[in-house]
């Protein structure tokens, strides 16, 4: 008993430090964001169609129309571009994302306690936090900003435990950084549009950030949580759909992160 009360010490401060993560960052959006464009509709408007409409799933044709839509909208500069994360528009109540964020983050605190991993509470919590924050911009409105983005890549070395951690994730940062821009390099060449934005290739570095050696598994993890999360919405996956990645991928870092210390 003893024991589990001194692990709801840390769970619950690493909250509260999530929480307060969260609500900052959200704030710099909001106030970064003043006087811009509203919502961007972007490519995965379908999910939500998926709840109102009888989860009826838009055929690949629908998609790519609204995809074609946007894409006209950007040039026409009506919206912001999908690469500027800082035209994000934060949810409409930063509150209540921030708190979910936090929950998220007791959450992943009380699961690496009950498993016994190594990982640092607070570390968790941060990682937790963010990547919360991230996946949940990303489904609902298919960007990662940029703040949330590289605010976690530098937490990420930051918490790097020795010199000899810090210098493996900076080069796993590099390397997710520039692996991930080469594969959406050559889906742009095979496929004549981006398949892969620019927020992906930038979380895939704060991935290394935190996971090191480990982001390969991560980034698997990653694409199958994407595919899982797309059966269990009943979307039709195809060469012309666009899938979120970020959620997915956010999810496998900070399962990763709770499991590679324990693996090594």
């Amino acid at each position: 008993m003893s024991g589990m009360i001194q692990g709801l010490v840390p769970t619950l401060a690493a909250a509260a430090g999530g929480w307060g993560l969260a609500r900052y960052a959200i704030a710099a959006a909001i106030a970064r964001n003043e006087g811009r464009a509203g919502p961007v509709r972007s490519r995965v408007d379908h999910l939500r169609r998926l709840i109102t409409r009888g989860r009826r799933a838009t055929t690949a044709e629908e998609d790519a129309e609204a995809w074609r839509h946007q894409r006209n909208r950007q040039d026409a500069g009506a919206i912001a571009p999908e690469a500027d994360g800082f035209g994000w528009t934060p949810p409409a109540s930063p509150g209540r994302a921030a708190l979910g964020a936090g929950l998220l983050a007791a959450l992943a605190v009380l699961v690496g306690l009950l498993i016994g991993s190594p990982a640092p509470p607070a570390q968790v919590a941060i990682l937790a936090a963010g990547c919360a924050a991230l996946g949940a911009a990303d489904l609902l409105q298919g960007r990662l900003p940029d703040p949330l983005t590289w605010g976690l890549l530098i937490l990420g070395l930051l918490a790097s435990p020795d010199d000899a951690a810090l210098g493996e994730r900076t080069l796993a940062a590099a390397a997710g950084f520039g692996g991930m821009w080469l594969v959406a390099m050559a889906y742009r060449l095979g496929r004549g549009r981006d398949g892969i934005g620019m927020g992906d290739v930038k979380l895939a570095a704060a991935g290394g950030a935190w996971l090191g050696a480990a982001l390969p598994w991560g980034l698997a993890l990653g694409a199958a949580l994407t595919v899982a999360l797309a059966g269990l919405l009943a979307v039709k996956v195809s060469a012309d759909r666009r899938l979120p990645f970020g959620p997915g991928l956010a999810a496998g870092m900070v399962i990763l992160f709770l499991a590679a210390p324990a693996l090594g």
